[in-house]
Formats: C-alpha cells, sequence, structure tokens
C-alpha cells in the first residue's frame, strides 16, 4: 500500500454509490444537499432533464462551507454576474437550476436554515411534510467526501422510504512528477489537495459507532455501522505515514462541541 492508494480507497469509500446508474423509474425525490462544489448543481440539473425524479428538494443553510461555495462560484466564469456573498447554499443553487439550466420553478423546493449534515436531514424531512411530499424513494446527492455521512445522516430518521446514494462523481488524488491534483480536472472549483485530505481523514472517525464517533455510542448523529477493516487500515496508514508527503498533517477533529458539522 502507498499514500495515493489509501488515501483513493478512503475517497471511494466515503463517495457512495449505491447503484452502478440511475434508473428514471426508480427515483420520485431528488434531495441535492449543500455543499461547495458547483458541480453537484450541474449534475442533478443533468438527472432531472433525464427524467429522474419529477421533484428536486435543495438544502442548506450557510453552513462551515458555505464561504468556500462563493468563492468557487465567484471564480466560475458562468455565474460572476450573481451576487453570492451572504447567500444561503440552497439559494444559490436554486437559482443557478432555473437561469442557467432551466429546471421549472414549480419543481423545486428549498430549506435554507440547516446548518450542518445532521439538520440538513431534520429540517429537509419537515419540509417534506410541509411542502406534502411524500416520496417512496429518494436520491441523495451531496458532495462525493460526504456521501456517506449524508446517507447514514438520513437514513437515522427516514426508515420507511427507499434511499439511494449517488455520488456526482468519485474523486482521487493523482501524482505526476512533483505535482500532486484531483481527477477529475474538468470538473470546476474541486479542493485543493490539502484540503481534500483534510475532508477524507476528517470523515472517517465521524463514521465510527464509538465514544468519539458519530454513531449512537457517540453523538448519535448517524446512522451506525461497522467501517470495514480495510478502511480502517487505509486510515491509519495515512494518519502514521502518508501525510509528510504532503508537508502538512491531519489529525482527528477533537469533540470541541456537541454540535455536528
Amino acid at each position: 500500500m502507498d499514500t495515493l492508494e489509501a488515501i483513493n480507497q478512503l475517497a471511494k469509500f466515503l463517495a457512495r454509490r449505491d447503484i452502478e446508474a440511475v434508473n428514471a423509474k426508480t427515483v420520485d425525490l431528488i434531495i441535492l444537499l449543500g455543499n461547495a462544489l458547483p458541480y453537484t448543481i450541474e449534475f442533478v440539473a443533468d438527472l432531472y432533464h433525464k427524467g429522474i425524479g419529477k421533484q428536486v428538494m435543495i438544502v442548506g443553510g450557510k453552513g462551515h462551507s458555505t464561504t468556500y461555495l462563493w468563492e468557487a462560484l465567484k471564480q466560475d466564469k458562468r455565474y460572476t454576474h450573481m451576487e453570492v456573498e451572504n447567500q444561503a447554499e440552497s439559494e444559490l443553487f436554486k437559482r443557478i437550476l432555473v437561469e442557467q439550466y432551466h429546471l421549472p420553478k414549480e419543481a423545486l423546493f428549498i430549506e435554507n436554515q440547516s446548518t450542518n449534515c445532521g439538520n440538513n436531514a431534520t429540517y429537509a424531512i419537515e419540509k417534506m411534510a410541509a411542502y406534502h411530499l411524500d416520496p417512496k424513494c429518494i436520491l441523495i446527492i451531496q458532495d462525493p467526501t460526504m456521501q456517506m455521512r449524508s446517507h447514514l445522516t438520513f437514513m437515522k430518521y427516514l426508515k420507511e422510504v427507499k434511499l439511494i446514494s449517488f455520488a456526482p462523481f468519485i474523486p482521487y488524488l493523482k501524482q505526476e512528477g512533483e505535482e500532486y491534483f484531483i481527477e477529475p480536472r474538468s470538473i470546476n472549483g474541486l479542493w485543493d489537495v490539502e484540503r481534500f485530505i483534510s475532508l477524507v481523514m476528517g470523515e472517517i472517525p465521524r463514521l465510527r459507532n464509538d465514544v468519539n464517533g458519530y454513531g449512537p455510542k457517540g453523538m448519535n448523529f448517524i446512522f451506525p455501522i461497522e467501517l470495514p477493516p480495510e478502511i480502517e487500515a487505509c486510515y491509519s496508514y495515512v494518519q502514521d505515514y502518508g501525510l509528510q508527503n504532503f508537508g502538512h498533517t491531519v489529525k482527528d477533529r477533537p469533540r470541541e462541541s456537541k454540535y455536528e458539522v
């Protein structure tokens, strides 16, 4: 095992895909969760225009990644005309879906108060009731590094609804000579390498069902899972041996607060 292989195995695990391809006949509602990657908007628009999901709920207020979204939109020439500062993630996503990708407003529902992965789910469920939405099958779309945790959060609260995760892409770290970069390079607004590694490494402790994790034995934010041994091995390898290759250190996030991020 080397560092790149270990990081990429972790990233693939986090970028949960429950199916090989999305079938239009199986999805009632797409839930697009707020994040810092404008590509997720484009991905959902493409799904909708292919007839996958009759309705889209966009979830997200202003959270820890919102400033990254604002910067990504300001650097994308397609969106430089937009005023993005101080706007909720869901409001920006909705505007882009309508103006740039021509989704009908009546097909879009927003939740604009949630600030983290946990209340993304609980607030979305409240809004579904308020909008009288009763989906039997929901397709969840999120930043690939947060796809697994988002899915497990919805699983905690929606036990009678079929949930399908389909990460919009599977990122991987690549090296050419002295340069490290994230593939696929064709996607605008990807993380820099240090942030990508920090996000990937920060997710694994959260997914554990122990006193420090987000499962019932810890913070109780997510449906419990047992991390596969190979994923724990990859995490330990990168933590113990791999991070010096990138000139920085990423440690487990300390439990400073009862509130989730």
